[in-house]
């Protein structure tokens, strides 16, 4: 998933108020994987949601989760499995 799409998807669920929901949900994951990471600039509220999520992997019960970001760049020979 790209940050973009992340932090998209937290913004709404802020605004329909399962902030806590989603944020569980991406608790049990054992890797988030993020793509694009610095490719597009996040506003004051998209960056505080996306801190939100990679801070809450170093406390409590999403300590176990492992976090790997991929920065924007060119990926010569490599094609994502959908």
């Amino acid at each position: 998933m790209t940050c973009a799409q992340l932090v998209n998807e937290l913004a709404e669920a802020a605004d329909e108020k399962r902030l806590s929901k989603l944020i569980a949900r991406y608790g049990r994951v054992d890797l988030l994987l993020l793509d694009e990471l610095g490719y597009v600039q996040l506003d004051t509220r998209g960056a505080e949601l996306l801190f939100q999520i990679l801070t809450s992997a170093k406390s409590g019960p999403l300590s176990r989760r492992r976090l790997m970001t991929l920065p924007h760049s060119e990926r010569v020979g490599w094609t994502p499995s959908r």
